[in-house]
């Protein structure tokens, strides 16, 4: 994946590009293009390069909202790098600005790994799958009809019938029967992906925010 790395400072990244390197991403470090972006004449090729694009915490928070109001960064992959975890009434204000995913210096290989897998993973097809059910409108609280499959909405319910965040060895073995291990880790993650984006597509103000370290957990934007 090329990813665009957005920051005042490449020393003060070196170590994170280079995990970042070391799962086979390309990075661009750049301080000018905070500038170009800002007054929206960046080029639209260099612009197109990348699929994902994270702020650092060298930036001004203002520069950031500049940027993600002048800039559509669909389908991009939008990262806020922060040195410490955000609450979640901090992550819901960033989501409803724009911004995908949350990464801290507590984040681990594992925690940003998860974030770069592609979002175009499919699922593989399983006795504990139907394709493309319709989720019923009073479990989204009244608001819309959205295509999710059976997995996803098992998915769903476990993260709307609680009010924390809920580990992913826990859902794994509500969902799979069985630990959390790489492979479920790997569903898990895609399944995340894929309800977000479904959320996001029909507008409905719910989203699933990765707690590092802990888990996941819905939240209303």
């Amino acid at each position: 994946m090329n990813i665009l790395l957005l920051t005042k400072s490449f020393s003060f990244e070196s170590t994170f590009i280079q995990k970042l390197n070391a799962m086979n991403h390309e990075v661009l470090c750049s301080e000018k293009l905070i500038t170009l972006l800002i007054e929206d004449s960046i080029d639209d090729g260099l612009w197109n390069y990348f699929q994902a694009i994270i702020f650092s915490e060298t930036l001004l928070n203002r520069e950031i909202y500049e940027i993600l109001i002048k800039r559509k960064l669909k389908p991009k992959i939008v990262c806020l790098k922060r040195f410490h975890n955000l609450d979640l009434e901090e992550q819901k204000i960033w989501v409803q600005k724009g911004i995908t995913n949350f990464i801290s210096e507590k984040s681990d290989f594992d925690d940003i790994r998860e974030i770069f897998n592609s979002t175009d993973i499919e699922e593989k097809n399983n006795s504990n799958q139907s394709s493309n059910a319709y989720f019923p409108k009073k479990e989204l609280s009244n608001l819309i009809n959205i295509r999710l499959s059976r997995q996803e909405q098992n998915l769903f319910m476990e993260l709307k019938g609680s009010n924390e965040p809920i580990s992913r060895d826990e859902l794994s073995r509500r969902l799979w029967k069985q630990p959390s291990n790489n492979s479920t880790q790997s569903r898990l993650s895609n399944l995340v992906k894929k309800i977000n984006k479904k959320m996001k597509e029909n507008e409905v103000d719910l989203y699933i925010s990765t707690v590092w370290g802990i888990g996941y957990v819905l939240i209303k934007v």
